[in-house]
């Protein structure tokens, strides 16, 4: 959708995506400057396509790894408290704090 207006203050403009949260505005010349330089602008954007957002993590997701990050901080505190290997399951790491 495209949105074509007159003013006092800019004159003539063309405003692409007008709801949009940044409208891409600009009259004449520019108009004329990208038809002048179309081909470039259409090599340029296929060169470098949108990037894809991906979703952020899920909850669950979170959660493992705030998980992984203990159990690795656990693993360093009793493998530095006594000098011994570090237990190597989660049930061994507590019951080890427990003691």
């Amino acid at each position: 959708m495209t949105k074509i207006e007159t003013s006092p203050k800019y004159g003539a403009t063309i405003t692409l995506e007008p709801n949009a949260r940044y409208p891409f505005r600009f009259g004449p010349d520019k108009a004329r400057m990208i038809l002048a330089n179309l081909d470039d602008i259409r090599s340029f954007a296929e060169a470098h396509p949108p990037k894809v957002k991906q979703a952020p993590p899920s909850q669950l997701e979170q959660e493992n790894a705030r998980l992984a990050r203990e159990l690795e901080l656990l693993r360093a505190q009793v493998n530095g408290s006594n000098g011994h290997a570090a237990p190597s399951a989660p049930a061994d790491i507590i019951n080890h704090i427990r003691r």
